[in-house]
This record gives C-alpha cells, structure tokens and sequence, in this order.
C-alpha cells in the first residue's frame, strides 16, 4: 500500500513540475518572440491595384488659400494648415529677407461653404520667431510657437479671440520643437524631462484642459516623431535589451499593454495606431509593416516592388492609409482591410485647378475630425499659388 501511495505521490510531482516547466516555456515565448526579417510575412502580392469606388469612396476638394492682405517687399510662407467641418484654418508667416525669421504671422479662415476668406489673428510679438503645427476642433485652434529658448503650445478661441499659453518647453539642455499627434480627445509630443533625463510622452487632454505626463523608460521615437493614440490608448515604443517593444498604455489610469517585440534590424519609422492595426515604415520607405490586432500578427508591404517609389508621408485613419511618395506627385491609398490600393489624386488629372508650374503636396495630416488635409503648393516664375486638397473617406456609398 506504501509502494502504491508513493508512486502516486511520485507521479503527480512530476506531472506538476512538468507543467511548471512547459507551461513557463510556452508563456517565455510568448513574451519573448521578436518579429524579424524572415519571420514576417510579405503580402504584397495580395494587395490590388483598383480605382476607387463603390464601397472605397473618397470625395476629393481643392480650395484655393490666398493672403489678403499681403505686405509689400515681404514674401509669405504658408507655416501649416488644418480643417474642421467646412472651415479651412492656415498660418502665414512673413520672415525676414533671406531668413527663417518671420516679422509676424498671420491666422486665416476660409469657409468651404461661402468661399469666404479672412484674416481672424495676428501674432506679432518680437519674442516669437515663427508659428505653425496648427490644429482645430468646433471651439479651438492650437498652435505652436517658436521663441528665442523656448517652443509654445498656444490655444485661440474661436469665439473670443482670446490666446492663452497651454505649455512651454525649453530649448536646453535636449529640448526639442512640439511636434503634435495625437487624436480628438489629445494632443500629444514627446519632451524631454530634465529630472529624469527621459523623454516622456505629454498629453494635453482638450476636454478637461489638463496635461499629463507618461513616464516610461527607454521610450523610443526617430526623429520629430508624432506619438500616435487611438481613443485612450497611445502607442508606446520601447528599446528593451535591443529591441523594440509595442505598447499601448491608457492615457487616463496608465495601464500598460504589451503587443510583439521587433527586431531593430527592421527599423520603425512614423508608427501609428487604430481600431485594427499598428502601422510603420522603415527608414526608406520601401516597405510598410501592419500589425494586425485580430490576427495578432505582423505582415509586411513592398512600397518599392509595387510602386518602385518610396514612402515620403503615411498617415493612418480606420483600415485606409494615406500615403504621399518621395516624387511628391501623388496621393495613394492602402487599404490595409480590403488589400486593394490606388491613386487618389493625381496632379496631372486635376483638371479644375490651373495648375501650371512644378507642383508638390506639403504638410498632410489627419484633422481632429478625421478629414484628410495636404497643402498643394504651384511654384511658377511669376507666383506661387496654395491649395488645400481635402479628402473625405466613406466605407459606404452613400
């Protein structure tokens, strides 16, 4: 009976330790697996190039951005432009001759309804050496303002014209300009913290007025990133024993969730998130990479071997990206759902705008209500004229 009783006793140690072991291994994995260039799979071949209609509508507009009221001997630069609803926001700067330096600046509004244009705000201050990285919403614009050592974000209230100063960043010791991302609900930056000596990500929650600070070690970004948040959850990239780590993090209780690890051999360049996927490029912009939440998984696109162009500016709404390539002469769409792409807009093809010179689209972005906005600019030896191309994408016909 004691021989019985041990064996039992014997078996079920090992079976325990067994499950302790495999059961440890599995889950190491898991958490270990890191995406690299031979494990991640090339779905080029399944994406179609398509004309865009039927349940893929995108309504296409040009609206003319003119300065009314233009200073003699000075040239305007356009510093950014944005849109709400029908209203068209932008900036002119006038610098200096032969300098980065603007004089003053100046805030328009075009209604896309009336084609009515007017200046609603001067900045004319000698501290301020240029504005842009415009946004808006149905009360609000915001902008960013560079001073002699520090960058300003600044709101203006449609209604009152009334300019408060929301933050400010220094220039030293590793300051670096506001960058804005972010969605509807924030307006997000990444800014170094002297005390720490990390860059944390910055959130200005527009609702409640408030800014909160995530602070997370080994937050990576390449260049003048902009941190990318879908409803609450912003993306988190971390550099974790060389490699790089994928995470959403709750903006309001800070709960953090990790994704996949990818080899840092694959490069991680303008990373956004939705509904349905995490999306970046690599240095290049010869390949697009998805990962995609339901199937958890991350697959590649050959920008280069599709297109033979690169990437210039990708931006993600829903399953459709936005993609502007390095000759400038277009406007893409991928959509990441259907696996089908094609042009938007073509230059050459837009017969409504006296287009004349050697033309090119500049500061594209994704408006706080989702509309897609790129600055078409048409350089002559006579003039420049701008135009602000809006794309509006509908996933039924309507």
């Amino acid at each position: 009976m004691n021989r019985v009783i041990n064996s039992i006793i014997i078996i079920l140690i090992l079976v325990s330790f067994s499950i302790i072991i495999f059961g440890c291994s599995a889950e190491s994995q898991q958490v270990n697996h890191i995406y690299k260039k031979e494990n991640i799979s090339n779905q080029t071949k399944y994406f179609k190039n398509i004309v865009p209609q039927n349940d893929n509508i995108f309504e296409v507009n040009y609206f003319p951005l003119s300065v009314s009221e233009e200073i003699e001997g000075v040239r305007e630069e356009i510093g950014g432009c944005t849109v709400f609803g029908n209203k068209i926001y932008y900036i002119v700067n006038f610098p200096e001759e032969q300098s980065t330096i603007a004089k003053l600046s100046r805030v328009y509004e075009y209604d896309t309804i009336t084609d009515e244009n007017k200046l609603i705000y001067e900045i004319k201050d000698p501290e301020v050496t240029w504005v842009n990285e415009l946004r808006a919403d149905e009360k609000k614009l915001y902008w960013t303002t560079v001073g002699i050592n520090k960058y300003t974000l600044e709101s203006f209230e449609l209604k009152t014209q009334k300019v408060e100063k929301v933050h400010s960043v220094s220039y030293e010791p590793r300051g670096r300009p506001i960058v804005l991302g972010g969605n509807s609900r924030y307006l997000s930056w990444y800014e170094y913290d002297v005390a720490t000596k990390l860059f944390n990500l910055t959130n200005y929650n527009l609702t409640e007025e408030k800014i909160s600070f995530i602070n997370e070690d080994g937050i990576y970004f390449y260049g003048f990133a902009r941190p990318s948040i879908n409803g609450d959850e912003a993306l988190i990239i971390k550099d974790v024993n060389d490699k790089l780590s994928f995470n959403l993090i709750n903006v309001k209780n800070f709960q953090i969730e990790h994704k996949f690890n990818l080899s840092k051999e694959i490069e991680c360049i303008r990373p956004q998130v939705s509904n349905d996927y995490i999306v970046w490029n690599d240095k290049l912009g010869e390949n697009i990479y998805f990962y995609d939440f339901k199937l958890d998984d991350v697959s590649k696109i050959s920008f280069r071997e599709l297109l033979d162009k690169s990437v210039f500016s990708m931006h993600l709404y829903d399953n459709i990206l936005y993609i502007r390539t390095t000759t400038d002469e277009d406007i893409w769409f991928f959509d990441l759902r259907e696996k089908n792409y094609g042009i938007i807009t073509c230059i050459e093809a837009i017969e409504s705008l006296p287009i004349s010179g050697d033309a090119n689209y500049s500061s594209s972005k994704i408006s706080l209500d989702n509309q897609y906005i790129s600055l078409l600019v048409d350089y002559t030896e006579q003039y420049t004229k701008h135009y602000a191309c809006i794309i509006v994408y509908s996933k039924i016909k309507v």
